[in-house]
């Protein structure tokens, strides 16, 4: 029997790990809430203060196991395993069998001790920290047609897909909220796929990279927590999708 709160860790490597598979028992899986970081300016003789920024901060993971060995000496042994599992030199994501569909990113911070219950039986908590505050959702896809979009909490760095119907000699999109766009200058043909990566700030047509069909004028632009309304021209030469994962707190 698997614990409901099992879960997998995919290290930077592609190395994985199944807690259940490897023999330990989840407990408990809690994440702490959002860590709010205010500036607050207070000024001598006015009531109250005023909110200057707000971020959020790094969070938390508390989790729980336990797990049973057939003699003392392979307790011994499977405690050093179990160091192995969760130091890691990068951030390892994180799976968990109750949400199949989302993912978190943490890493060990300090250190923990693990408890001989008895001569077989070990158990312990250890804290992982969360520097990328967010929970990821599996990737979701937007056909943009000029209507506002809902991305969620936090910023986004999506990909931007153009497959075109027809001929056109440029494509544009543009971000209503900021005022900035991303013009391409190119002649394009019915088949030509055109991708615009926020992350990586590049422009390919059909898998090459088209970096002088960037127009002087574009800038990437931030996509904003929540709603985003962006523009597409010509509407008509080109099927436009939007490529994100999704976040939640």
């Amino acid at each position: 029997m698997r614990s409901r709160f099992n879960f997998s860790i995919e290290y930077s490597d592609g190395r994985k790990v199944d807690m259940h598979e490897k023999g330990l028992w989840v407990s408990f899986f809690r994440v702490s809430s959002p860590n709010a970081e205010r500036e607050i300016y207070e000024h001598h003789g006015i009531p109250g203060g005023r909110l200057v920024s707000s971020r959020i901060g790094v969070r938390q993971v508390r989790i729980g196991f336990s797990f049973e060995k057939g003699s003392l000496e392979e307790l011994d042994n499977f405690k050093h395993e179990i160091y192995q599992i969760f130091y890691h030199k990068d951030e390892y994501k994180i799976k968990r069998d109750m949400y199949p569909d989302t993912q978190l990113m943490a890493l060990q911070e300090g250190e923990y001790d693990i408890e001989n219950v008895t001569g077989t039986d070990g158990e312990f908590e250890i804290e992982l920290t969360m520097l990328d505050p967010f929970i990821y959702g599996s990737k979701k896809e937007i056909t943009l047609t000029g209507q506002a979009i809902n991305l969620g909490p936090g910023e986004y760095r999506p990909i931007i897909t153009a497959k075109f119907t027809s001929a056109a000699s440029s494509f544009k999109v543009a971000h209503q909220e900021s005022g900035k766009f991303i013009e391409v200058k190119f002649e394009f043909v019915a088949g030509d796929l055109l991708v615009i990566d926020f992350s990586t700030r590049k422009i390919t047509i059909n898998n090459n990279v088209r970096m002088t069909a960037f127009t002087l004028k574009s800038r990437f632009f931030n996509f904003a927590p929540f709603t985003n309304r962006l523009t597409v021209a010509p509407a008509s030469a080109a099927t436009v999708k939007l490529l994100y994962e999704p976040k939640s707190m």
